[in-house]
């Protein structure tokens, strides 16, 4: 029978190596809100060591509105990569950025036509399929080691 001391020992090492590995290698995506989390979710798909989340609770909806909260800005801290849609529909970007200068803040709207300035891109087949594409090439810009993934997993 294993003793305390023992089990312990192991069970730390592997918590820290566990823990070393993940944060070592993780990418931690955030996303500002649900369209935008699903479209990004399918650009990650199963790459390893890349972790989705999204800002807003889902039902949000549209952020015209939304403030950001003490537990947004937490996210907002430790993220690497921020999807946002852009177009001005995340008002709170800005302050965002500002929090974590570090992240990298991809627009997935950009360079997509708006109609009469309407910010909702993704509801159109068209404008959905850039989005995808402009979060496929952020990705891969920011971890190129899985690239060939992001741009599998957009075309898919």
């Amino acid at each position: 029978m294993i003793s305390f001391r023992i089990f312990r020992a192991v069970l730390f090492s592997a918590v820290v190596m566990g823990s070393h590995q993940t944060s070592a290698s993780a990418l931690d995506v955030l996303t500002s809100f649900y369209p935008v989390y699903v479209s990004t979710l399918n650009v990650v798909g199963d790459t390893p060591g890349v972790r989705v989340e999204i800002l807003a609770e889902p039902f949000v909806g549209c952020l015209h509105e939304y403030s950001l909260t003490t537990a947004a800005m937490k996210k907002i801290a430790k993220a690497d990569v921020f999807v946002a849609n852009g177009a001005g529909m995340e008002a709170f970007l800005d302050k965002a950025v500002r929090q974590n200068r570090s992240m990298k803040v991809v627009e997935a709207s950009q360079g997509i036509p708006l109609l009469d300035g309407n910010p909702h891109v993704w509801v159109g087949i068209g404008g959905a399929i850039m989005q995808v594409r402009n979060i496929a090439d952020a990705l891969a810009a920011a971890d190129p080691d899985h690239a060939a993934e992001y741009h599998q997993n957009a075309k898919a």
